[in-house]
């Protein structure tokens, strides 16, 4: 059932998003230890199936939305090398 409801146009948009987010952040020593500063506990959670690890990732991202949003607002941020990267556009 969840792999079908990943695959529905506007939920497959907001997956591929989540996952360009997370990979981006994990790619990057920097961007994940920063990461690891704001929200204090990782993104990624293991699931049962791979479907089942998408939404647990959505629901992780949702849970640390402010944590994340402190973080790409921040100056240490602004600062680092990687926020002029066009990864995440």
């Amino acid at each position: 059932m969840l792999e079908g409801i990943s695959k529905l146009s506007g939920f497959a948009r907001i997956i591929d998003q989540a996952k360009a987010v997370t990979i981006f952040i994990y790619a990057h020593h920097k961007t994940l230890s920063m990461m690891r500063a704001y929200a204090k506990r990782d993104i990624v959670r293991p699931g049962a199936t791979r479907f089942a690890t998408c939404f647990l990732t959505l629901h992780s991202l949702y849970e640390k939305k402010a944590q994340l949003k402190n973080m790409f607002g921040s100056d240490e941020w602004h600062d680092c090398k990687h926020s002029k990267s066009s990864a995440l556009l």
